[in-house]
């Protein structure tokens, strides 16, 4: 569909699930977050791509063992689309990637995309080539973008996430207070977790050199929405939040 750009199809809404021996679902492990899929163009290998307590907590006994995502079936009718699950272990081995950084709130879930072509579903994948080059030098209060599914604030009809403004309010790519995360201020609300933090290419942009690189529309991913900044109490919410390299990826996806 022509009006929908194909970045929508890069990222899915999650609802988290714990499957009985037979079959019945538990209730009370359902959460909400967002996702993003990921290419690594080296192992040949594609995955979701999510906060690591959106699928486990493991102090308050929450392990659910399959998530689901609604994914698109008709690139004429935006509105055909279907769940489909994603299993997180096989028996008791987990399925899915951790970082090697210690705290990093992140994880890369296998996708088989044999699987979803057989199904006929369609999914968009972020790769290396989307990832801010090292020469190009971000600016504090440069703007961003958070792409995901904001409790109740998403298009339910056609499947689509909402795209909600924000800034960089840290040093990029300086970890915030040595942690494995930098600050974004954006307004974000529940089952923004694990949404791509994006910033669009300028139509010129200085490197770090001095050099001028000028360039048409792109997009580099910058992040993955953790958390928001808990406010002190009778404070105003500070709409600050925690954003994990997606540096980090490439090396979890190997």
């Amino acid at each position: 569909m022509d009006t929908v750009d194909q970045l929508h199809y890069a990222v899915t809404r999650i609802t988290t699930h714990y499957y009985d021996d037979d079959k019945t679902i538990n209730p009370h492990t359902e959460k909400v977050g967002t996702g993003f899929f990921y290419s690594n163009l080296t192992s040949q290998s594609r995955f979701l791509i999510t906060n690591r307590h959106v699928i486990i907590v493991e102090n308050e006994d929450y392990m659910p063992n399959v998530i689901r995502v609604r994914l698109h079936t008709d690139m004429t009718d935006v509105s055909e689309n279907e769940d489909y699950d994603i299993p997180l272990y096989n028996s008791t081995k987990k399925l899915w990637r951790e970082p090697k950084q210690r705290g990093a709130d992140m994880v890369a879930i296998p996708v088989d995309v044999s699987h979803l072509s057989v199904n006929g579903m369609h999914a968009v994948s972020f790769a290396s080539n989307n990832l801010l080059p090292s020469e190009v030098q971000l600016h504090i209060n440069d703007d961003v973008f958070v792409l995901g599914y904001p409790l109740d604030i998403f298009d339910r009809l056609h499947n689509l996430p909402s795209a909600i403004g924000g800034s960089l309010a840290s040093p990029y790519p300086l970890p915030w207070n040595g942690n494995p995360y930098f600050l974004v201020n954006a307004p974000l609300d529940i089952g923004t977790s694990g949404s791509p933090v994006i910033t669009k290419f300028k139509s010129s942009w200085k490197l770090r050199d001095g050099r001028q690189l000028d360039s048409g529309y792109s997009i580099f991913l910058l992040g993955i929405n953790s958390s928001t900044f808990p406010a002190r109490e009778g404070d105003e919410p500070k709409q600050m939040n925690a954003a994990y390299f997606a540096t980090d990826i490439e090396e979890m996806t190997r």
